[in-house]
């Protein structure tokens, strides 16, 4: 298995698990807002409203990280493409009067 294909089944993996937790923890809060406003509503336990923030903020951190390796190869070509001096980084080395020309 090539770098790509690693990295195309790391984005679905982590997108696809970001997803399932952001609705599942939406479906279980609205259960739970439902169990504590409606009399008539199925009871739910007691931990759910902080498993359901808990899984909305890990699911949005799972789809942050799958658009993280989405961009991170992309950011390392650019670099590498523009090189340090087309990015305005300044050496050490180079001369004091050659930094005020830029």
């Amino acid at each position: 298995m090539d770098r790509d294909a690693m990295f195309w089944a790391a984005r679905l993996l982590l997108g696809l698990a970001g997803v399932v937790l952001v609705f599942s923890s939406v479906r279980r809060l609205g259960r739970a807002r439902a169990a504590a406003t409606w009399p008539t509503a199925a009871r739910v336990a007691t931990l759910s409203i902080p498993l359901g923030w808990l899984g909305i903020g890990v699911g949005l951190l799972s789809l942050a990280g799958s658009v993280e390796i989405s961009v991170w190869p992309v950011s390392d070509s650019a670099a590498a493409v523009a090189g340090p001096a087309e990015l305005g980084t300044v050496s050490a080395a180079e001369p004091r009067a050659a930094r005020r020309s830029r």
